[in-house]
C-alpha cells in the first residue's frame, strides 16, 4: 500500500496534480516483443496516460500488489478475474539463423530433428509434442540437445547459430522481419494456450485502464484484418487455424 501511495504521489507531481496511471504486470518477453513495440502508438493516441511496466510470469492476487491488470500466459483468465484475450498462442514452428539454415540440409519436419535441438527448460517435452503434430514416430533425437533457462536465451542461441529453437512466432516476430531468423520447415503446431489482459473482477476497472483495454481491442482487430488480408489472395480458399496438436497444460515463462 505504502508503495503505491509513493507512486500515485509522483505522478501527480509529475503530471501537474493529475494522475492518469495503469501499472501493468507482464511476462518479460511478450511484454518485449509485443507490448513494447506497440505502445508508442497508444501513448501517441493518449498522451495523459502513463503505462507503468513490471515483469510478472506467476499468478499473483492484485489485493497483495499494486497492479491494476496484468497479461497473463496460459489457457484461461486467473480465477477470480476478467479480461479479454489479446493473443492466441498461434503456431508454433522451428526457428534458426539463415547461416545456420544454409549449412543445413531441411526440406521436411524430419529433417529438422537431424539437426542440433535448442529446448526451453520449463517446456522441455516441446520437441516431443511438435514431433506427434507432425505425425513423425516417437524420437529420442527430439530430447538431445542444449537446455535454456530464459526464453530470450533460446532466441539469442538460434540467432547466433547454435541450432533450432520451437517458438511461438508472435513472440519471434521482429527477429523475422529482420532477417536474424527464418522459418527453414513450414511445419506448425499451434497451441491452446493464450495471452490475456485480466484485472479484478470484483474492482471497476479506471478510466486509463479502460482506454488501454479499448485501445489493445481495436489494435489487435487492425493487425488481423491486415494479416488476412495480406495471407489469403482474392479467390483463395483460407489456411485452417485448427490446431494439429497441443500440449498438456504446463506454465511457462514468456
Amino acid at each position: 500500500m505504502l508503495e503505491r501511495l509513493g507512486r500515485d504521489t509522483r505522478d501527480l507531481v509529475a503530471q501537474g496534480g493529475l494522475s492518469h496511471t495503469v501499472e501493468l504486470a507482464a511476462p518479460p518477453t511478450f511484454g518485449a516483443e509485443w507490448l513494447i513495440p506497440r505502445l508508442p502508438a497508444f501513448q501517441r493516441s493518449h498522451r495523459d496516460v502513463t503505462v507503468h511496466l513490471s515483469v510478472r510470469n506467476a499468478p499473483f492476487l492484485f489485493s497483495e500488489t499494486h497492479f491494476d491488470a496484468a497479461i497473463s500466459f496460459g489457457e484461461s483468465m486467473w480465477a477470480g478475474t476478467t479480461g479479454t484475450l489479446l493473443r492466441a498462442e498461434g503456431e508454433i514452428v522451428p526457428v534458426c539463423s539463415p547461416a545456420f539454415a544454409k549449412g543445413a540440409r531441411m526440406r521436411s519436419p524430419a529433417d529438422v530433428l537431424e539437426q542440433p535441438l535448442l529446448h526451453l527448460a520449463s517446456q522441455p517435452d516441446q520437441w516431443q509434442f511438435w514431433c506427434a503434430s507432425q505425425a513423425l514416430a516417437e524420437n529420442s533425437r527430439a530430447l538431445r540437445g542444449q537446455r535454456f533457462g530464459q526464453f530470450s536465451w533460446l532466441v539469442s542461441a538460434a540467432v547466433v547459430g547454435l541450432g533450432v529453437a520451437l517458438v511461438a512466432r508472435i513472440l519471434v516476430e521482429r527477429q523475422l522481419e529482420r532477417g536474424e531468423l527464418l522459418v527453414p520447415v513450414e511445419a506448425a503446431m499451434v497451441g491452446k494456450r493464450g495471452y490475456f489482459l485480466v484485472y479484478p473482477a470484483e474492482t471497476p476497472p479506471s478510466a486509463p485502464l479502460k482506454l488501454l483495454r479499448h485501445w489493445l481491442e481495436s489494435t489487435l482487430q487492425e493487425e488481423a484484418a491486415r494479416n488476412k488480408a495480406a495471407t489469403t489472395p482474392a479467390g483463395s480458399p483460407k489456411r485452417s487455424t485448427a490446431p494439429r496438436s497441443s500440449s498438456p497444460r504446463r506454465r511457462q515463462t514468456r
